[in-house]
């Protein structure tokens, strides 16, 4: 595509296809936390597949923009903030992935609590996930304020569940790996919490063109 203005609007809306796949893939892995012996890692591989092509194509149509038509302003703010935008979440979709990986625990029953602590978790990255594609595509910064505060109540959700299956893992030896696995689940959780913060940010600084002082 030639048009300026037809290359910046198709940079918008990869980026919404892409949390829109993102979206996809961690509902898969909700559904993976309450099903934990089934495999939905190929299911999650499939999306994963679409995110990264859009990936590559935000990357091509950023790079062409700064290279031949010098945005500025604001167009310059979207460009290169959709660059890290869309490497943010070919992240979340790769630990989206391992997570489906990890969490498939087949012939292991996991204890309901824990379990709940887990949709605890998901259920506010869910929330946060669905602000930033209301965000972005509204141009309403206000929608993003929640996601600033659910930060911490993320950190000390992956610290209960770590609590707790540390105390498992002493009443029931046996399954050790599977705890640990799923111990790794909770810490990519918290870590694709801390991806969407920095995206809330850079989606605020191209509306506002200020930084937000986050711990990134």
């Amino acid at each position: 595509m030639d048009n300026y203005s037809e290359q910046l609007d198709r940079v918008s809306s990869a980026i919404i296809e892409m949390l829109s796949n993102i979206k996809e893939m961690f509902a898969i892995s909700q559904n993976a936390i309450k099903d934990i012996n089934n495999d939905y890692y190929k299911i999650a591989t499939e999306k994963d597949t679409e995110v990264n092509k859009l990936d590559h194509e935000i990357e091509v149509l950023a790079l062409n923009i700064l290279k031949y038509r010098t945005p500025m302003a604001m167009d310059l703010r979207k460009v290169t903030s959709s660059l890290k935008i869309s490497s943010y979440l070919e992240n979340i979709g790769d630990l989206v992935k391992r997570i489906t990986r990890k969490i498939y625990q087949p012939n292991i029953e996991m204890p309901k609590k824990e379990i709940k602590n887990f949709d605890l978790l998901s259920n506010k990255i869910s929330d946060m996930l669905n602000n930033i594609i209301l965000s972005f595509k509204s141009q309403d910064i206000r929608i993003l304020s929640d996601i600033f505060k659910q930060e911490n109540q993320i950190d000390e959700l992956y610290q209960v569940v770590f609590n707790d299956f540390c105390q498992i893992i002493q009443e029931d030896v046996e399954n050790v790996n599977a705890y640990v696995h799923m111990i790794g689940v909770a810490k990519n959780y918290e870590r694709i919490g801390d991806y969407l913060v920095r995206i809330s940010a850079l989606i605020y600084y191209i509306e506002t063109n200020e930084y937000l002082n986050t711990k990134f």
